[in-house]
């Protein structure tokens, strides 16, 4: 009879409650693949307005925000919903990041940071130090680059992880023209416009914030591309090159 009680009893305290759940998260693309990260909780208003602020303030500085849906695909959006589930923000190509330097790109990451410190300190109430030394700038940096490659690899169908991990190289179809893209993962982030027989058209060469790590500058390439908003005005900042020339 002690047996029976007490397995409820384990299921009970390892269930979280539906409040306690979490609801959504901000990733954000930087330095070191995902740079900050920001998770609500299901029911939590605090969560929800944190999260809003974080969104609404890297919006404004010219970040690209994109929500994953089912499908392997993304939307492009442009305001913040708690119901929207994992939200991406990307720097932005043309709004504000067109003239800026290497140093105002590092100012805008180190300024995502601190607001996601910010953020974290009001919903624990502990103020959260910033590691300094190398060890503590390695594994941040380590753990971001792999969080980036989840991402990347969860908008992947199987066909995609073979093809990323055999031969470095991803094919897509762009969610507005149809077009077939493959997207090279090497030093340069490269995407290449295939024609009807899967033969080399153009090689597209897209001007990234420097400091992207190659799978998080790939995941700029197919988060773009899966938005059918997103395609055109993206690859309209390309520069093409004829295969051959």
């Amino acid at each position: 009879m002690t047996a029976m009680l007490a397995s409820p009893q384990r299921r009970e305290k390892t269930v979280p409650r539906k409040r306690n759940r979490l609801a959504g998260r901000i990733s954000v693309l930087g330095e070191d693949g995902v740079s900050a990260q920001l998770a609500w909780r299901r029911g939590s208003h605090e969560d929800s307005q944190t999260a809003a602020r974080l969104f609404a303030q890297l919006h404004a500085k010219g970040y690209h925000a994109f929500v994953l849906c089912g499908g392997h695909s993304a939307r492009r959006i442009d305001a913040f919903s708690p119901a929207l589930g994992d939200v991406i923000l990307t720097p932005g190509q043309s709004e504000g990041w067109e003239d800026c330097g290497l140093a105002a790109w590092r100012a805008s990451t180190m300024d995502a940071r601190g607001l996601l410190r910010s953020a974290m300190a009001y919903i624990t109430g502990m103020k959260l130090a910033a590691g300094t030394g190398p060890a503590q700038q390695q594994g941040p940096a380590r753990r971001g680059k792999r969080q980036a490659l989840c991402i990347l690899l969860a908008m992947l169908n199987d066909e995609q992880r073979r093809s990323i991990r055999q031969s470095a190289c991803i094919e897509l179809r762009g969610a507005a023209s149809g077009t077939m893209y493959r997207l090279r993962v090497r030093e340069q982030a490269e995407i290449e416009q295939l024609d009807q027989e899967g033969k080399v058209q153009y090689r597209l060469h897209i001007a990234a914030p420097c400091m992207l790590p190659l799978h998080a500058a790939v995941l700029v390439h197919v988060l773009h591309l899966r938005d059918p908003e997103s395609e055109h005005a993206y690859l309209s900042g390309a520069t093409i090159v004829a295969d051959g020339n």
